[in-house]
């Protein structure tokens, strides 16, 4: 039997190793990763001139890990940069940004995907390019980003390891209206065709403005598409959700596929800033005409 003393000196050992390896848990970050897709309408320099938009917009972005930017029209890459800045100084922590290509059938109006991500959180791997030349499906290109994160998801239920490193892959794509069945139907050959580029993948997740709704997509045509009617494709906004800030509207443009068995995702949604942040219709529009869909990867 043990004396007191030793007794204390026992759980304060014990108390130690727990704490160390509370410690060390947490160095590793096992929360999940909070991303987002959004449509931040014709983002470029108009939004470091309009101050009070911008600190709402670096609110909105700052409640994330990864954010997806689509409809980025910054020539200069100024606009970039100067929310990049800003994420760090709101978040007190630094932020990386990963660009694609000027993309678009037009020359005088191309976008870009950009994504924005806490260089604390997620480890950039690598980024892919769509090429879509031979085809010319796409009017602009998926644009691919690998991350590795820290996980606590089990893969197996026999798994004895809960904390891994996992990497995924992220497809972005913002359809053009008037293409949105087309593209569409080629969306899953592209997401199938990235498996060989990314064997060690834990999965695929395809998000964007996709169109995928009203007028640009009736539910007959919907309903027709692999990615919604296929068990391999996992759509995980419903076709029932606003993603239109304007109250006159009620479409479900935007979207988040995913693809992959290896892939635990909870909490997808619409998030709505304008109630967030206590803004009226017009106020919101300055910001975008889109809200973003976010969801939570462990």
């Amino acid at each position: 039997m043990l004396s007191s003393s030793r007794m204390i000196i026992a759980l304060s050992f014990l108390s130690m190793v727990v704490g160390l390896a509370q410690g060390f848990i947490a160095g590793y970050n096992i929360s999940p990763l909070k991303i987002a897709s959004f449509n931040v309408r014709h983002f470029g320099k108009g939004y470091i001139e309009d101050e009070t938009t911008h600190s709402y917009l670096v609110k909105i972005m700052a409640r994330y890990d990864i954010v997806l930017v689509q409809e980025t029209r910054d020539n200069t890459g100024e606009a970039i940069e100067h929310l990049r800045k800003n994420l760090d100084e709101a978040t007190g922590e630094f932020w990386k940004v990963i660009e694609s290509k000027k993309l678009g059938t037009n020359s005088r109006y191309l976008e870009q995907y950009v994504y924005f991500y806490r260089d604390k959180s997620a480890t950039f791997v690598s980024s892919y390019q769509v090429n879509d030349s031979k085809h010319d499906i796409y009017a602009r290109e998926p644009f691919c980003v690998e991350f590795a994160y820290t996980s606590s998801s089990k893969r197996h239920r026999n798994s004895k390891v809960p904390i891994h490193r996992e990497n995924v892959v992220f497809l972005a794509i913002h359809t053009r209206p008037k293409d949105t069945r087309k593209e569409l139907e080629e969306l899953p050959h592209t997401i199938e065709l990235l498996t060989d580029v990314y064997p060690h993948a834990s999965g695929i997740i395809a998000m964007g403005d996709m169109n995928a709704d009203c007028d640009f997509l009736a539910g007959k045509w919907r309903k027709s598409l692999t990615i919604f009617n296929n068990k391999k494709y996992n759509s995980l906004i419903s076709d029932t959700a606003d993603t239109v800030v304007k109250e006159s509207s009620d479409c479900a443009y935007d979207r988040v596929i995913t693809y992959g068995r290896h892939l635990n995702i909870k909490n997808a949604k619409v998030f709505n800033y304008q109630s967030w942040l206590h803004l009226d219709e017009e106020e919101a529009l300055k910001i975008s005409d889109h809200f973003p869909v976010e969801f939570d990867l462990y």
